[in-house]
């Protein structure tokens, strides 16, 4: 999630359908992904992972960046 400037450049590599269910799974287990990140004991890295799905979630789930658009 964190790298999602650097998989803009590879887009073209993904094919539509396999993009299109990747979006439909992380939309499906929305609240399943917080609780993997409340599991890690590390506060720094438990920041860090909020702050890399919340830019996930802004820039894919609700479309706000390009990675959305090819879906």
């Amino acid at each position: 999630m964190s790298n999602l400037g650097f998989a803009q450049k590879y887009l073209r590599l993904i094919p539509q359908a396999d993009w299109c269910h990747f979006i439909n799974l992380t939309t499906e287990k929305d609240g399943y992904i917080p609780n993997i990140i409340e599991s890690d004991t590390r506060p720094r890295g438990q920041k860090m992972a909020y702050e890399a799905y919340s830019q996930f979630v802004e820039t894919v789930i609700n479309h706000t960046g390009p990675l959305a658009k090819i879906a």
